[in-house]
């Protein structure tokens, strides 16, 4: 009688090792791959999702690119640190990279940038914040969730909805104009 590890399941090879020909990938849940089908690498984050969704009109690819630029200025430099998770990509660019006047012109820009929003009020920088700033992964904010849901019936959005959407546009789009 045999002791030790129980075999494992597989096609195996003429030698009797398991095949290395079938490799598969998680994709994820069934949630995750719907949501990839629709928006691509975009469904991270609220910006991606309503430009994938056409919200952001004729200029959406700048507007979705000055969007993320404020993102990534964001949490490293007004919040916690850089967004890290044990099982995270280190690979890419974080602010040890950076010289330290490159730090503080980008700190110096983000700055002025809030405060420019600031002056334009506190529903501009509500309505700013929800679609650039805070993190929506998945969904929300529900007012952009609205907004595409009607987009893909092709039927009339809430005014309000509409409106909020205006109200984050608005100073995204100086943002925009500025970087280039």
């Amino acid at each position: 009688m045999a002791r030790g590890r129980k075999r494992k399941n597989g096609p195996r090879t003429a030698s009797g090792r398991l095949s290395r020909a079938a490799i598969t990938y998680d994709r994820g849940t069934t949630r995750t791959a719907d949501k990839f089908s629709v928006y691509g690498q975009d469904g991270s984050d609220a910006i991606g999702r309503a430009y994938v969704a056409g919200l952001l009109g004729d200029d959406g690819l700048n507007l979705r690119n000055a969007a993320r630029s404020v993102f990534r200025a964001y949490w490293p430099m007004m919040a916690v640190g850089r967004y890290q998770c044990a099982i995270g990509d280190k690979t890419g660019a974080n602010d040890d990279d950076l010289s330290p006047e490159r730090r503080k012109a980008r700190e110096e820009w983000l700055t002025s940038t809030l405060r420019m929003i600031d002056r334009m009020g506190l529903p501009y920088r509500r309505a700013f914040d929800q679609l650039v700033i805070n993190i929506h992964p998945d969904e929300g904010p529900a007012w952009l969730d609205s907004l595409i849901w009607h987009a893909k019936r092709r039927s009339d959005p809430d005014p309000r909805d509409m409106a909020m959407l205006a109200k984050a546009l608005e100073p995204l789009s100086i943002i925009a104009k500025a970087r280039g």
